[in-house]
């Protein structure tokens, strides 16, 4: 696992380069502002015992920046906030984007100089990732690489939600020896959880500001891999306090320690935008990932993914975003149709996680404006099915559906993966949001993945 400054892709590239004078200063920056070592927690699993604390690091720079209008209307703006938070079935209509051709060439993940004119220099901004580090991996020998769990959310969730997913896939996997996970990071994207509160409680009015509201998955695959590049530890460190050398502040490699060969694997797992976001993190940079782990992906074929008027959007606005107490929301939860089939316990995770304070009331983190207009735009990502005959071979991906996918049909999802032999698939019953309706069940499918994982260690 390295990061490579530079690669020939098959297909091009969609994702520009990282600013790394960027990323240096702004790491200086967070480093000053929030000095010292985290809050070591202890968090016991089912079947593991870890130490959890909370980290800081710069977001990708530069950002993209949001299409000025969406059926006319001005994407970011006081008035538009306001307007679509009154009027939930406003005409908002996608202009007709094509996916993008095969243009073979140099990907650059990172340069000193910005790389595009459609990139958008952003105030300073930070993100927040929860770090699992497990006791075994302290206190156990081991042979064979470490394996990293990396979770991705998708629009309108959090990080915390993939609790009850991890505990399963610990549970079905048994003794720590079998599959040499030492620890798992999950992460918080711009203008969600903990970054969102992180960023507000710095005394930054985010509310109307397009790098805050705007979640692009193409910005999202470039934090994560600037993160896995820049700031992933290059191993577990055993000690009776396993995470007391890393601070609060994540502090970035240089560009040597970058290149260098780590003997780590990572496996992304993500759901929803985060599973899309994830398999560009593989077509980009296959070198930074072991395997992918799709749960729910949005992923669109052209055939027949031309909308009019995007339903995601329009679903977007009908959700309702704020209650008068935590207590009144998650009480909403055990009775609307997106959260009742949820478990209790991700009911309880996303009251406690996924709010915040709005005065005297409380909301979605992610309010349905920033996620309906999150959608808006021409995000590669949505057209992998146009590059897939590119992926990485040497990348194993699991594939895993609802019987019922949110966008693309089980029928649909067979012709796109359908022979290729680093591709697995299983669908389940549920709702697209599996990880939370059967954790169990999906956490044992996933688990039975990684053991095939373990069995088979690629060089």
């Amino acid at each position: 696992m390295r990061l490579k400054q530079e690669a020939d892709l098959p297909f091009g590239h969609v994702l520009e380069p990282l600013h790394l004078p960027t990323l240096q200063a702004e790491a200086v920056r967070i480093a000053r502002e929030h000095a010292g070592q985290p809050e070591a927690r202890q968090h016991t699993f089912n079947s593991h015992s870890a130490t959890s604390t909370t980290h800081i690091y710069p977001l990708a720079n530069p950002r993209y920046k949001p299409p000025e209008t969406v059926g006319g209307i001005p994407t970011i703006t006081k008035e538009t906030y306001q307007m679509l938070q009154s009027n939930p079935k406003p005409p908002l209509k996608l202009p007709r984007n094509l996916p993008p051709e095969d243009k073979p060439g140099p990907y650059q993940a990172w340069s000193a100089s910005y790389p595009s004119q459609k990139a958008l220099d952003v105030p300073p901004r930070a993100l927040v990732a929860t770090r699992y580090v497990f006791q075994q991996a302290t206190t156990s020998s081991r042979k064979g690489k470490d394996t990293v769990l990396v979770f991705v959310h998708g629009t309108g969730f959090c990080k915390d939600l993939f609790l009850p997913l991890l505990d399963a896939i610990l549970s079905s996997l048994g003794p720590q020896k079998s599959t040499n996970i030492t620890e798992a990071w999950m992460l918080d994207a711009i203008g969600h959880g903990e970054t969102r509160k992180l960023n507000r409680d710095e005394g930054r009015d985010d509310s109307f500001s397009n790098y805050d509201r705007y979640f692009n998955e193409e910005d999202c695959a470039r934090d994560i891999i600037q993160f896995l590049g820049f700031f992933l530890p290059r191993q577990t460190r055993p000690s009776s306090s396993p995470t007391s050398h890393l601070p609060t502040a994540l502090a970035p490699m240089d560009e040597a320690e970058v290149s260098k060969e780590i003997e780590r694997d990572v496996i992304l797992i993500g759901h929803s935008i985060g599973a899309t976001t994830s398999m560009q993190v593989a077509f980009h940079c296959p070198e930074l990932v072991r395997s992918v782990i799709c749960i729910e992906p949005i992923i669109v074929p052209f055939e027949f993914a031309i909308f009019d008027v995007h339903p995601l959007p329009l679903w977007a606005l009908k959700r309702r975003d704020r209650w008068p107490d935590r207590k009144t929301a998650r009480e909403f939860f055990d009775k609307d149709r997106f959260y009742r089939a949820w478990t209790p316990e991700a009911k309880d995770l996303f009251a406690e996680n996924g709010l915040r304070q709005e005065g005297s009331e409380v909301a979605l983190a992610s309010d349905r404006v920033a996620e309906a207009l999150s959608y808006h735009g021409t995000s590669n990502g949505f057209w992998i099915p146009a590059h897939i005959d590119h992926f990485p071979p040497q990348i194993d991906v699991f594939y895993l559906c609802c019987e019922e996918p949110l966008i693309l049909p089980v029928d649909e999802v067979h012709k796109l993966i359908g022979g290729r032999p680093n591709f697995s698939f299983a669908a389940i019953d549920g709702g697209h949001a599996l990880h939370l309706e059967r954790p169990v069940e999906t956490g044992g499918l996933i688990a039975n993945f990684i053991k095939k994982l373990a069995d088979n260690p690629k060089l």
